[in-house]
């Protein structure tokens, strides 16, 4: 309702200062009354100002250090004034004391205080109750300020507009106090008389009035505790969601996690730990496409291992998975982190090179039969504990993307035509599409003859 109202005041507000530009006259009283409804509005609480809209950072800090430096001199005030309320009793002592309750309750209220608040909303009432029976000397009839009714009236509309400071132990101590000022002042012999002296036998309205005010304290603390309740509810609600996503999230990324193992499983070897077939044909396709895009050469490489099948028939399986997993950690030894190498089937591996020529390429095979024939393979027979020691040769074939030819198809065919010339010319070479087999003297007139740069990129710096 607090906010409706103020939504309704600033309609009106905006309306009139339309027209008063329409009527090009200075709207003074409007604009008078528009600040200090502002001020009223920023005195309130940030729920009834901007409705929802987010607030400058700079303005914010600014209330907040003038928030903060006001509350320090309300509070040394009501300790000045509070024991003057009772000591000399006059018309402004009191009002000054709840003005100052008020601007203390809205400034907490404001800053996110709700407890205290709520305790300074239940000692301006147990205060107010007493104050005025004491106030005046000639009884509350002949005073010239508003009666107890008016009194009680005017905090619970306080209490009505300050509503959410109210928790259920502010309510609790609003209750306890207002029983043991109840029961104080009627058995209390000084205060009896005094209250008897001013009320001229009015003594049992006000405790009427005092015993309403109570109630209807109890009442609105009540009514606010239900909407506590709700609102922890709400939070309980909100948390139990909180605990659900956060289960799901971790949910998915288990999925996630288990959806990439399987992914990588799908696209490993299992004997090499290499990618397999798959991955190889995935990454030849994606690499062709960038090259069709940027205009860049691309070598594959085709290896064979020489004789793999005498290695298996004599050794068995276990010595032939030993040579496939050993080979492949040479392979990775010798290339660079852009070459991408795997176990294309059997005892082939293929190898796709990026951004680089022939010369490149020439180089980056010569590494590779290197590595594979310089030191032999080491097995150890599983029933005589033997180290046997296997010599193993490669033939690999050789096509550059972009020299040879310019279709994927055709550079799968290039290198394995590449590769089985050189089975065919006797093993252990390196064998270029369309250029027959090169020797090692042929490899170093490449070397030569192609740019040093291009032959670098294609290494692992291994000499």
């Amino acid at each position: 309702m607090h906010i409706l109202l103020a939504w309704l005041l600033r309609r009106f507000l905006s309306f009139g200062s339309q027209m008063s530009s329409r009527q090009k006259k200075p709207p003074h009283l409007l604009k008078i009354f528009q600040r200090g409804w502002n001020f009223w509005l920023w005195l309130t609480g940030p729920d009834a100002r901007g409705f929802g809209k987010s607030i400058e950072e700079q303005e914010r800090l600014r209330r907040s250090r003038l928030v903060s430096s006001l509350l320090p001199l309300i509070l040394i005030a009501l300790i000045v004034f509070i024991p003057l309320a009772f000591a000399r009793p006059g018309d402004w002592v009191p009002i000054t004391v709840i003005a100052l309750l008020g601007v203390a309750i809205a400034l907490l209220n404001r800053k996110g205080k709700v407890t205290m608040a709520g305790l300074l909303y239940t000692l301006a009432i147990d205060l107010g109750v007493t104050i005025s029976a004491l106030m005046q000397p000639h009884g509350i009839a002949n005073s010239n300020i508003p009666d107890f009714d008016i009194f009680a009236l005017s905090i619970l509309i306080v209490g009505l507009i300050l509503k959410r400071s109210f928790i259920p132990i502010v309510a609790l101590i609003q209750i306890i106090t207002g029983i043991i000022l109840f029961n104080i002042i009627p058995h209390n012999p000084l205060l009896t008389q005094e209250i008897q002296v001013n009320l001229h036998g009015h003594e049992y309205a006000y405790l009427e009035d005092f015993f309403l005010l109570e109630v209807c304290g109890a009442i609105l603390a009540w009514l606010s505790s239900k909407s506590f309740s709700k609102a922890l509810e709400r939070a309980d609600r909100a948390e139990e969601l909180d605990q659900l996503v956060q289960q799901q999230l971790l949910l998915l990324d288990e999925v996630n996690r288990l959806y990439q193992e399987k992914a990588l499983a799908s696209e490993t070897d299992a004997i090499t730990n290499l990618f397999n077939h798959r991955a190889i044909m995935r990454r030849f396709s994606e690499q062709i496409a960038l090259c069709q895009e940027n205009k860049e050469s691309s070598a594959l490489l085709f290896i064979d291992l020489d004789h793999f099948k005498h290695v298996n028939d004599s050794w068995g399986h276990r010595a032939g998975d030993t040579v496939l997993r050993e080979t492949g950690q040479r392979l990775q030894a010798v290339l660079r982190e852009n070459a991408f190498v795997g176990r294309y089937g059997g005892e082939e591996f293929a190898i796709v090179l990026n951004d680089i020529d022939l010369a490149g390429a020439l180089l980056v095979a010569e590494r590779i039969k290197a590595a594979i024939t310089r030191q032999p393979y080491i097995w150890q027979t599983e029933d005589t504990h033997e180290e046997v020691s296997l010599s193993v040769t490669a033939s690999i074939g050789v096509a550059v993307y972009g020299l040879h030819c310019t279709t994927a198809e055709m550079l799968l065919e290039y290198a394995d035509r590449a590769m089985y010339a050189a089975k065919e010319q006797g093993r252990n070479r390196i064998c270029v599409a369309d250029m027959g087999v090169m020797d090692e003297n042929d490899l170093s007139y490449h070397k030569d003859v192609y740019k040093s740069g291009s032959i670098i990129t294609a290494l692992s710096g291994h000499e």
